[in-house]
């Protein structure tokens, strides 16, 4: 029996970058939801357990704002204990201290292709990969 490729919620307000990121992931053998919003992140976390959640701060002010975390804490906890990864184009050192409040990773924007894959089998651990051994590659 085949095991189930493992399930990733992928949550970005910018249309293209969600699409991209979905893509990558999902050719890379993965399951994928892909949404745009707070709401529908918690809706999605609601219905389906996942394996991972790859998360942008979505709109937060700015990369210095206290308030940049509020949308990962608050999708991080619906999630229960679902490892959960920032996803953001804010320079790194403004979630500087993402392990300490207890997420999974973290990925800046831009990425490479390489790189995403990379932050998503190293935040499921061990067995981590995707069902199949190589993404498809669009040229």
């Amino acid at each position: 029996m085949a095991a189930r490729p493992r399930a990733l919620l992928v949550v970005d307000d910018e249309p293209t970058i969600l699409d991209l990121a979905a893509t990558i992931i999902r050719d890379a053998g993965y399951r994928v939801t892909a949404v745009g919003t707070e709401a529908a992140a918690t809706a999605a976390l609601a219905a389906v357990r996942y394996d991972l959640i790859l998360l942008d701060p979505l709109g937060a002010a700015s990369g210095v704002d206290p308030g940049r975390w509020a949308v990962l804490e608050r999708v991080r906890a619906a999630g229960g204990g679902t490892p959960t990864v920032i996803f953001t184009a804010f320079p790194p050192d403004a979630f500087a201290d993402w392990r300490a409040r207890g997420f999974a990773g973290l990925l800046a924007k831009p990425f490479a292709l390489d790189d995403l894959l990379a932050a998503v089998a190293r935040a499921l651990g061990p067995g981590g990969g995707a069902s199949r051994a190589r993404p498809r590659v669009m040229r």
